[in-house]
């Protein structure tokens, strides 16, 4: 039975492929966890799951970006995607 607590915290070792399912399931669309996997393989990675039961409800991460600007690029963390 649950008790409706849901806990954030960060991705651990051995999670991945749940996240990729939820991110899966989320989307409809078995090409978000080709998103995931390339997201998670550049620099400046914070991968966020929410917890429920024990089981992986949610996912989330910040990943490394570029907004154009008009005098230069500049770096930024993009929150993506979201996954529930």
């Amino acid at each position: 039975m649950s008790d409706d607590k849901v806990s954030v915290r960060r991705e651990r070792d051995g999670e991945h492929d749940a996240v990729l399912d939820v991110g899966t399931r989320a989307f409809n669309d078995p090409l978000i966890a080709t998103l995931i996997d390339a997201l998670a393989a550049g620099p400046a990675r914070f991968s966020l799951v929410a917890e429920l039961d024990g089981a992986i409800v949610a996912h989330t991460m910040l990943s490394r970006g570029w907004i154009d600007a008009s005098k230069q690029l500049v770096e930024t963390l993009v929150l993506s995607p979201v996954s529930v």
